[in-house]
């Protein structure tokens, strides 16, 4: 699943961003993110599905709100019309709130039950909120 949504954001970003130099960083942050990805899964094999987020998911929701901080803000700066807006705040409040939580998350679990739950509610708030930007998106790209 991380590969497809690395794979998959990362053309999203690559084919929106303006300059040649910011789609290269992003190229360098998609393979150190797919490094970082393979090293998780190749040391936790053994015990991946005990493994709540871990360091690839943290590191790959970081590009992610890395890219759309960049695409925001090179946007407002040169005056750009900005497509794709609603689902770069969607991709900066889910990306950012979940990647601390699923950084966490490892920790979280050792807790116990009780400690998760206030945790996952925050990220399916998260989520919902990333699904109502996105249907925003798709509804202004459709008028």
């Amino acid at each position: 699943m991380l590969f497809i949504q690395l794979i998959g954001y990362n053309i999203f970003y690559l084919l929106i961003l303006p300059e040649n130099k910011a789609k290269r960083i992003a190229k360098g942050i998609m393979l150190f993110a797919l490094g970082v990805i393979l090293i998780e899964y190749y040391l936790n094999w053994d015990n991946l599905s005990k493994v709540y987020g871990g360091y690839a998911y943290f590191t790959l929701n970081i590009s992610f709100v890395f890219f759309s901080i960049y695409y925001l803000v090179t946007a407002i700066l040169n005056d750009l019309g900005m497509d794709f807006r609603y689902l770069n705040y969607a991709m900066l409040i889910y990306s950012g709130g979940s990647s601390i939580i699923f950084l966490f998350g490892d920790k979280l679990g050792q807790l116990g039950l009780d400690g998760r739950i206030p945790i996952l509610i925050i990220n399916i708030v998260l989520h919902l909120l990333y699904q109502l930007f996105y249907v925003m998106e798709i509804w202004k790209i459709r008028r």
